[in-house]
């Protein structure tokens, strides 16, 4: 990405602030925050729109399946509404109602929710995880949780190297031509899956233990990088302009 050469630290300051933000935030400023860290992440970053876009589908079909729980309200009939009733209906002996704060607050989650997933977005997609590991070892965090993220980190994409070759291999024998192979190929793919990645995990074993592992990973040091005044200034400048909106969205509700 663009934003590569960029300390690591102050990415991490932006991110995180920007979340603790989210959380004032209401209306109109979690919408600003969304398409400004948006602006970031496809303009500044260089992040194809579409690969970004569908990031944003996995957090908007947790939210779908979610929402209807806060959105609808549901009581023994028959029921006194003491506020507005947008919309009501009796089944049996349950009355179920939409009132107008169930949207409010639909719509509060929502933009909350989308918000921070924007900023951890913004955090994975223009900051190498190598060194996220090397902010967390900065701040004196356990070697022992530092060692399993990078462990975990490195072992995914070995799980989907593997998966991906079980997948194109039984594909080219016809293993997905009906439901009944497509069983019969899944089961296959879970058990040797297992099977490969106890031999990645081995064979990783034994590397370590050739090259003189001690008992603690050692990760290579961060490289150069250059901090830029034009996205300090910036970034400065937009967290202020938010921060003194949602002080007046907040001023206003009171």
């Amino acid at each position: 990405n663009a934003l590569r050469s960029l300390p690591p630290g102050e990415k991490v300051i932006f991110a995180l602030g920007l979340g603790i933000l989210s959380y004032f935030l209401v209306g109109w400023g979690q919408i600003l925050l969304i398409l400004w860290l948006s602006g970031w992440i496809i303009i500044y970053a260089r992040i194809p729109w579409r690969f970004y876009g569908q990031l944003l589908t996995l957090p908007c079909g947790f939210l779908t399946l979610s929402c209807p729980a806060l959105l609808f309200t549901i009581q023994i009939a028959p029921a006194r509404m003491s506020t507005p009733v947008i919309w009501s209906s009796q089944w049996g002996i349950f009355q179920v109602s939409i009132l107008p704060e169930n949207l409010i607050l639909v719509r509060e989650m929502s933009l909350r929710a989308i918000a921070i997933t924007v900023c951890i977005y913004f955090l994975l997609l223009t900051t190498p995880f190598i060194e996220l590991l090397q902010i967390l070892k900065k701040l004196k965090c356990p070697p022992l949780i530092i060692e399993l993220l990078g462990l975990m980190y490195r072992f995914i994409f070995i799980l989907l190297t593997t998966m991906t070759e079980l997948i194109t291999a039984q594909q080219a024998r016809l293993g997905y031509r009906n439901r009944a192979t497509t069983w019969h190929s899944v089961k296959i793919i879970g058990g040797t899956l297992l099977k490969r990645s106890l031999e990645h995990y081995r064979s990783f074993s034994l590397g370590l233990t050739s090259r003189g592992f001690t008992g603690q990973l050692q990760f290579l040091p961060s490289s150069i990088h250059r901090g830029q005044w034009r996205y300090r200034i910036e970034a400065i400048a937009g967290y202020f302009v938010l921060l003194c909106l949602g002080i007046q969205e907040h001023g206003t509700t009171i």
